[in-house]
């Protein structure tokens, strides 16, 4: 056998040697970088979703306890008003308090059932709100235009008998803007009988709800936004989105 062509065989097989073991080296290292890139996504993307989930329950913690603060308001209000014979301008300061020392509350509204305060006053709801300057103002409602008795705030907590969370709506006439009510019915025993006498409310401008979910930040790009009960927008950085 030719001594150089030994030599050259004896080359070819230590490079083909060396490059088989570097590229199995190279593959061995690839498959680790693919397996450890994996796991560290998942374990990122687990890390991001719990931070969004615990971002969420503490959002949604505090509007409970902001929401069920003020739920509190006109239920305590509301054993006052059925168990003391008040007159209608102790009434209607009852309401400016209740506005007036909570500034989480954008409205209150006391209305009765038809005829209540007399057999030619068939209407009869006082409504205390804030204005854009954060001055307290008052309202006298209820007429054909406005027909209280007919509306979600006073019908659904009449009928089912117990306090009640309105759908979002936008009071025109009342409060002219986006807001969310607290109903409590109110009683008289007459006659040994529970009978209803009408409402009381407070309101919750969804302007402040927009701020309070706005606040909440999920890093770089990411944002909270709030679905009512019945699957409305009721928060949402797109504006034209809120009531869909």
């Amino acid at each position: 056998m030719n001594p150089l062509k030994f030599i050259q065989r004896r080359k070819g097989l230590t490079y083909k040697l060396i490059f088989s073991f570097f590229t199995s080296v190279a593959i061995i290292f690839l498959l680790i970088f693919l397996y450890n890139f994996r796991i560290s996504t998942q374990i990122v993307e687990k890390n991001l979703k719990s931070d969004a989930e615990n971002l969420t329950k503490k959002g949604v913690a505090q509007i409970e306890k902001i929401l069920v603060s003020i739920q509190k308001i006109p239920d305590n209000f509301s054993k006052i008003i059925e168990n003391t014979d008040l007159s209608k301008e102790k009434l209607v300061e009852i309401l400016k308090q209740e506005v007036e020392i909570n500034p989480e509350i954008y409205g209150a509204a006391i209305a009765f059932e038809p005829y209540f305060f007399g057999k030619d006053e068939k209407y009869f709801m006082a409504y205390y709100y804030r204005e854009q300057d954060s001055l307290i103002s008052l309202k006298y409602l209820g007429d054909e235009k406005y027909d209280y008795f007919t509306m979600e705030w006073y019908q659904k907590p009449k009928e089912l008998d117990h306090p009640e969370w309105s759908e979002p709506y936008y009071d025109e006439g009342a409060g002219n803007v986006i807001m969310s009510t607290y109903s409590v019915p109110l009683y008289r025993t007459v006659e040994g009988k529970k009978q209803f006498i009408g409402i009381l409310t407070a309101d919750i401008s969804l302007d402040w709800l927009q701020k309070f979910v706005e606040s909440i930040k999920i890093y770089q790009t990411g944002y909270g936004f709030v679905i009512s009960k019945n699957g409305t927008i009721i928060t949402h950085p797109l504006s034209e989105v809120i009531m869909n």
